[in-house]
């Protein structure tokens, strides 16, 4: 049971709900037809107190789409002269990680499909790799994002692209190991849940296709439970049958029912994983607190990523950003003030929160200064 999908499988729910499904039309070979540039984003190894501000050039795509089997694309929503793998221009108004979004607040996996981001640009969102590549033009309404079975979810005017667009992001997709585009269908979520009404042990509450149920977790699972997330409340009953009440409040738990701050009752919460601190939000704001339940930084940081739904009734889509970036290699980028920095596993600013932008990256940050996005080391 993946028992890290709490918060963000969450986040799935309003994107499925509104996935369209697409006509099924064969895939089509095109490797022959668009070539992929394999520039990529130099990386600094640097001091976090010494962040230079050198930002890698794209080079010039050298490659071309061949025009004879291309497929055309759909005018004035995909560009004409978009190909795969080619370097952006690293000028993008918004940047967040993509995997974020379903999974996780962090990727736990060093393969290519947990290093993806989307960027907006002009109001329009699209993917890119670790490096900066372009994996799908910003043409989307909605930050792309997996849904629940991984595929990439991409809606262009509230659709998914015609079937040929499809195909050919979808092939290309796969050619390079990462997912499909998501072809429509229903949502489901999971994630921990303590009844106070009669219990301190978690268990699951899970939807699938509008069904709602309770799963109790295993004793072998709950024996190496240690401090996850989970929501606590008690249980409403509503047409489709019991849940738990919107009036709750987060906090993390162990398989044996103990809090890890029994004194504090957060509005959302991140997740530990492999990392030393996780974040906790309390009116309004975030702070991140280590596994012996002390706080490493004041309650000073603000919601820094978008997120489609948090856990309530309601359906229609929250304004972003909603949530804080939990650690990723000792790292996590941080929004105070309306500007951007990155703590450690310390709770320390080593990049003093200075910046335009920030989103996560392993060990470091991409960081945006004067309208450019760096990939940046700090360890």
């Amino acid at each position: 049971m993946k028992i890290a999908k709490i918060l963000s499988v969450l986040l799935a729910v309003s994107l499925l709900a509104s996935c369209s499904g697409k006509t099924e039309t064969p895939s089509k070979d095109i490797s022959s037809e668009v070539s992929e540039s394999t520039s990529e984003v130099s990386e600094e190894n640097i001091p976090s107190s010494e962040i230079s501000e050198e930002s890698s050039v794209p080079a010039e795509n050298s490659s071309e789409e061949s025009e004879e089997s291309a497929p055309t694309p759909t005018p004035d929503i995909i560009p004409e002269d978009f190909v795969v793998g080619t370097p952006a221009d690293h000028n993008w108004d918004y940047m967040v990680s993509a995997d974020a979004f379903i999974w996780g607040y962090t990727p736990t996996s060093t393969d290519a499909e947990h290093r993806c981001f989307t960027v907006q640009d002009d109001g329009k969102w699209g993917l890119i790799d670790e490096n900066g590549n372009w994996l799908l033009p910003c043409a989307a309404d909605q930050p792309i994002a997996k849904c629940s079975m991984g595929h990439w979810i991409f809606q262009v005017d509230g659709w998914i692209p015609d079937n040929n667009e499809y195909d050919t992001f979808s092939t290309l997709l796969k050619e390079r190991e990462l997912a499909p585009l998501c072809d429509g269908h229903g949502g489901d979520n999971s994630y921990h849940f303590v009844n106070t009404d009669s219990s301190t042990i978690p268990m699951d509450f899970i939807t699938i296709e509008g069904c709602i149920d309770f799963r109790d977790i295993s004793a072998s699972e709950l024996a190496v439970m240690d401090y996850e997330p989970a929501y606590f409340a008690g249980v409403e009953t509503t047409e489709l049958g019991e849940k738990p009440a919107s009036n709750g409040y987060w906090n993390f738990v162990n398989g044996g029912g103990d809090l890890l701050v029994p004194d504090m009752e957060f509005d959302l919460v991140g997740e530990f994983g492999d990392e030393a601190l996780a974040p906790v939000c309390l009116d309004g704001k975030w702070a991140y607190v280590d596994k012996n339940g002390v706080l490493a930084t004041a309650f000073i940081y603000d919601s820094c990523w978008h997120a489609q739904k948090k856990f309530d009734a309601e359906t229609e889509y929250l304004a972003f950003p909603v949530f804080a970036y939990c650690l990723d290699g000792g790292y996590a980028p941080v929004l105070r003030d309306g500007k951007w920095g990155v703590i450690d596993s310390t709770g320390t600013e080593v990049v003093p929160c200075e910046y335009e932008g920030a989103a996560p990256l392993s060990g470091g940050a991409w960081l945006k200064k004067d309208g450019i996005w760096t990939k940046k080391l700090l360890n």
